[in-house]
């Protein structure tokens, strides 16, 4: 499980995209007891809940294996103090046991087995013909919106991202989707039966397995509505604060690696190299605060984060993400409700804090965002607006407000992307996108450069079907990254 981010926005909801496979819905009444009983408006909230739970934007920070609902979000839907009333009748959704207000913790949900079984059951279950997809009111969505909603998350009209207009249904790779539905199916058995390699330890692999089986078969489901078209998965942005676009509801930015890289095998896949870094590198420069110890780690990212890897006994992308998460500000303390310890023990995380290579990089960090904070040009009300045109909410902490300036030039450098092709572009990943044909890199650099004053490294890949990998080099993979994040 990845670390979220200072700056990450709620997950909100949005009517628009709030939509659901009406025969999703429709399995759900027969499989829970009691659930058709609930009014057509609760029963459309909680299929929404069941079809997106295991999302990337849902998972929760302090439980692994849990998914995130604020208290403010079930109150908007469900209505005030009418959806633990709901839960117990049905038993929908489980609580995290170590739960308390004490820890200053939000509460983490998981789904009730009979939920997670209905889902497991419907996803193995794939449809030959198209299914509609409904909207929270109960009615069918018959034409799908515009790729970005017209409001952005504060309910402010938004008209940046005109040109990614028709990025609202993406083309997806159905054969190769199913060819991994069975290759999975066949490492399943084996690890069943017990004929697995020795070093997959086969219920680990087991549960990943069936992880990336559910989560190819709601992907193949999303590719085969109506609205949408066979072959092609309908998408919904909502532009943050910042700039930024998050996808809302069901989205290939949330599945798993593999499983994305099924669905979009035969693409290019671009991303800003340690897109973050490099912006905070440069901008604390332009305000005269020069940052040695971030060039150095951008030189050789790979190195540096496998020496970390290395000395602190984790993974590589626990090292990245680590290394993500100080930059955000994350506290050099290793308490167990800090975002570091929480993502790799309370004694890994003293052994990271205590890396010369880190430290440094810890005190360089906060002078570069005192460097920023303290020079960057105000509004005319004195507040700090971003690359993007975005105000920061004045309440927020020095790391937000970083935070905020930073994914500013990030939208900028994706939205420049997006007006250079517009066309070829399908989907849009923060600080990169997925492409159905390869594109000029340097043009895509230069471009950037004029319209942010800042010069990236772009990264290419050429998606392959993951297939394509061994069985142990694929379950190597998910050990280092088992949610595929």
């Amino acid at each position: 499980m990845g670390i979220l981010l200072g700056s990450q926005e709620l997950v909100v909801v949005v009517e628009r995209s709030a939509w659901v496979p009406a025969d999703f819905v429709e399995h759900l009444r027969g499989a829970i007891p009691g659930f058709d009983q609930e009014s057509q408006k609760d029963q459309l909230w909680l299929a929404r809940f069941a079809w997106v739970g295991h999302s990337k934007a849902r998972q929760h920070k302090g439980f692994k294996e849990f998914m995130s609902v604020s208290h403010r979000e079930l109150e908007s839907v469900f209505g005030r103090g009418k959806f633990e009333p709901l839960n117990k009748r049905l038993n929908f959704l489980h609580v995290a046991p170590y739960w308390s207000k004490a820890n200053a913790s939000t509460k983490g949900y998981a789904f009730a087995r009979r939920v997670s079984e209905a889902r497991v059951a419907y996803f193995a279950a794939l449809p030959s013909s198209p299914t509609n997809l409904v909207l929270s009111d109960g009615s069918t969505l018959r034409k799908l919106p515009p790729a970005v909603a017209s409001k952005d998350m504060d309910g402010l009209t938004t008209t940046a991202w005109k040109s990614a207009k028709a990025m609202n249904r993406i083309p997806v790779n159905v054969a190769a989707l199913h060819e991994f539905r069975g290759f999975l199916e066949v490492c399943l058995d084996e690890c069943i039966a017990g004929t697995a390699p020795p070093e997959w330890s086969g219920q680990y692999a087991a549960g990943r397995f069936r992880e990336l089986l559910a989560a190819s078969g709601q992907v193949l489901r999303m590719a085969n509505t109506a609205a949408a078209g066979p072959g092609f998965v309908p998408q919904h942005y909502v532009q943050a604060r910042s700039g930024r676009l998050y996808g809302q509801g069901f989205t290939l930015q949330s599945v798993p690696t593999p499983v994305r890289h099924a669905a979009m095998a035969g693409w290019y896949e671009y991303d800003i190299s340690n897109c973050h870094y490099s912006i905070v590198s440069q901008m604390a420069r332009k305000h005269g605060f020069c940052c040695p110890a971030i060039d150095a780690y951008l030189l050789d990212k790979d190195g540096f984060r496998r020496r970390v890897a290395a000395q602190v006994g984790i993974t590589v992308d626990q090292a990245k993400q680590c290394l993500l998460a100080i930059l955000y500000g994350a506290r050099r303390n290793p308490s167990e409700h800090n975002s570091i310890p929480q993502e790799i023990g309370s004694e890994r995380a003293r052994s990271f804090y205590d890396m010369a290579e880190v430290a440094t990089l810890f005190t360089e960090l906060q002078g570069a965002r005192r460097a920023i904070l303290r020079n960057w040009t105000r509004s005319g009300n004195a507040r700090l607006v971003n690359d993007f045109g975005r105000a920061v909410d004045p309440k927020q902490t020095p790391e937000q407000q970083l935070a905020h300036l930073t994914q500013g030039v990030e939208a900028r450098a994706l939205l420049t992307c997006v007006n250079l092709a517009p066309s070829q572009i399908v989907l849009l990943q923060h600080d990169g996108f997925v492409s159905t044909s390869p594109l000029n890199m340097d043009e895509l650099t230069n471009r950037i450069c004029d319209a942010t004053g800042y010069r990236f490294s772009m990264e290419e890949v050429h998606i392959a079907a993951p297939m394509g990998r061994t069985k142990s080099n694929l379950i190597s993979l998910l050990r280092q990254d088992p949610w595929g994040l």
